[in-house]
């Protein structure tokens, strides 16, 4: 009488094992990328959020000159240490030093006022900190 009831080989086993871990070394990665873009999406907000009071005085003052605001600490739930509005109406947020981002990873919104049609175009400083520990955050 012949047992039918033999279970996996060795060889099966080290098959099924090798499979999870190829999965993982592709899943951890972007999971990683994942979990950095979700924070900076945080630290964008927060700058966006500021814009429409810049864009005001900008519209005012009928030049890109603005009240210099410090540090406005934001609410606690955000990932964002800080905004800071220069002069010249550039809005700067700064995360948390948590990782992947550090401090020096800033979010820089840079306005353009036309004053022939009286619009305002923003653009992302190329040298603020989208990119963070090998992650494109923007």
């Amino acid at each position: 009488m012949q047992n039918s009831e033999r279970g996996f080989t060795l060889i099966e086993l080290m098959i099924v094992i090798a499979i999870i871990g190829i999965l993982a070394a592709i899943a951890i990665p972007q999971y990683s990328n994942y979990v950095a873009k979700a924070k900076f999406v945080q630290v964008q907000n927060t700058a966006m959020a500021k814009k429409t009071d810049v864009s005001a005085q900008i519209m005012a003052a009928g030049e890109a000159k603005c009240t210099p605001l410090a540090e406005i600490p934001p609410s606690a739930s955000q990932k964002t240490a800080g905004v800071a509005i220069s002069e010249s109406c550039v809005i700067t947020a700064t995360p948390w030093d948590e990782s992947p981002m550090t401090a020096e990873d800033t979010y820089v919104l840079v306005p353009t006022f036309n004053a022939t049609d009286h619009t305002i175009s923003w653009t992302v400083d190329p040298k603020s900190g989208c990119k963070t520990s090998g992650h494109n955050l923007c």
